[in-house]
């Protein structure tokens, strides 16, 4: 819900996998269940959100540039949660019914453990992105209802170079100049494939006359308006 899920089963993926590599040969039906869960879950759980997965901003950009209607962080919500309830059950039967485990197979979790323990306390970086992060979400979930009138064009969009920026200058230590993400780190080693990705066919059909509004496509039409 609250990061892509595309991030989401990167991060869980290789914990599954450390998982079931301590499980014995009869508990097959398990880890493909593990494995998948995973995704589909991480599928689900996009869908409640706007910054779920990259298509669901995507997808508010196009409404908002062929019909002109702005569906912010909270519309967006009333949408997508309530269709992540209620497919978390009937995932949860699909998994029970065709990954079926007669005996829970012993499991040692003593790896994971061990490195969750390797971790420590939160450091003063890990602090701030939460407290950015927190922020983030509140100015996401208020805008339509407390502070939009007041900034009118401030999108959901802004919000999040917002706190991207707020990443950037959090301190580490001011003295020594170090900041919870530096701007090189942020502008040079982030990769901007998949930006390009996703925006490449945006500025290729714009020219052509291909967008949804151009076409002519019912989507337009004064029905769906009403």
């Amino acid at each position: 819900m609250w990061m892509s899920n595309t991030t989401a089963t990167v991060m869980m993926l290789p914990v599954a996998l450390a998982i079931s590599s301590t499980l014995g040969d009869n508990a097959a039906g398990l880890k493909k269940a593990m494995v998948l869960a995973i995704p589909y879950a991480a599928t689900i759980g996009g869908m409640a959100t706007v910054i779920g997965t990259t298509t669901n901003p995507t997808g508010i950009g196009l409404i908002r540039e062929t019909i002109g209607i702005d569906i912010d962080f909270l519309d967006w919500m009333k949408i997508g949660l309530p269709f992540t309830v209620i497919l978390i059950p009937f995932f949860w039967l699909y998994m029970v019914k065709f990954f079926k485990v007669d005996k829970m197979p012993p499991t040692d979790i003593s790896i994971a453990r061990r490195q969750y323990e390797e971790l420590g306390p939160m450091n003063k970086g890990e602090k701030w992105v939460a407290a950015i992060f927190v922020l983030c979400v509140i100015l996401w979930v208020t805008r339509s209802l407390v502070w939009g009138d007041w900034f009118p064009y401030a999108t959901d969009e802004t919000i999040a170079m917002f706190g991207a920026i707020l990443v950037m200058i959090a301190p580490m230590d001011y003295k020594k100049g170090e900041y919870v993400c530096d701007w090189k780190t942020g502008f040079n080693d982030i990769p901007g494939t998949p930006l390009f990705c996703w925006a490449a066919p945006w500025s290729w059909a714009t020219p052509s006359g291909m967008p949804v509004a151009r076409s002519g496509s019912p989507i337009c039409s004064p029905a769906w308006r009403a």
